[in-house]
């Protein structure tokens, strides 16, 4: 992307806990280069672009509007109506392809996304698989479901004292990208999470 576009994004930002929530019709601009330069009404500092292709963009900016807040951010092209009704009943599978680093409450990196998986029955349930490295070495995991296409809640674990949840939206023509905005709660190791992950069709 580069100049103005009309956008749905997923963002995740940490405010009194995590808040991960879908927007639609969002005033995106960026610059020749495709670098955020402005979301709906605010003007981000601190901007690191994790990819822009086109279809999908993702990465993290500070909203100098709420104290500086760290905010992931997966935005694309709305899904046409039209192909998510061809789309119905069948399995869509997708495939990592980038993804913003794992931070905490305070915006410090404590670990990386290093490897993800994504199903979609489009008009039904969703599934998806996440695997990080703590900076410490620990190694975690978590499953979430959900039910629904386009924008979707997934709730699931990563261990008998770790809760994950996740908001899914589908990109471009025929869905042929997925982002996501996650964020998980390890209650054993006193870690709070959060992230945005993005996906192609394969």
């Amino acid at each position: 992307f580069t100049g103005t576009q009309v956008l749905n994004s997923v963002t995740g930002v940490f405010c009194d806990g995590a808040c991960i929530s879908p927007s639609f019709d969002v005033m995106m601009v960026f610059d020749s280069a495709g670098k955020l330069t402005s979301y709906e009404s605010i003007v981000p500092a601190s901007v690191r672009m994790g990819g822009n292709d086109g279809v999908m963009a993702w990465g993290t900016f500070q909203d100098p509007q709420s104290f500086g807040g760290l905010t992931h951010f997966v935005v694309g092209l709305p899904v046409p109506a039209g192909d998510l009704s061809n789309l119905a009943g069948t399995t869509g599978t997708y495939s990592l392809i980038g993804s913003t680093p794992l931070t905490d409450f305070s915006g410090q990196t404590v670990g990386q996304l290093t490897g993800a998986s994504l199903a979609v029955n489009f008009g039904g349930s969703a599934v998806a698989g996440l695997n990080w490295t703590l900076t410490s070495g620990t190694s975690l995991s978590a499953t979430m479901t959900g039910t629904g296409s386009g924008s979707n809640l997934l709730l699931g674990s990563c261990g008998a004292s770790c809760l994950a949840s996740a908001e899914l939206a589908l990109f471009g023509p025929n869905a042929v990208r997925a982002g996501m905005a996650y964020n998980f709660q390890d209650f054993v190791r006193n870690i709070d999470g959060m992230g945005a992950a993005a996906f192609a069709k394969k």
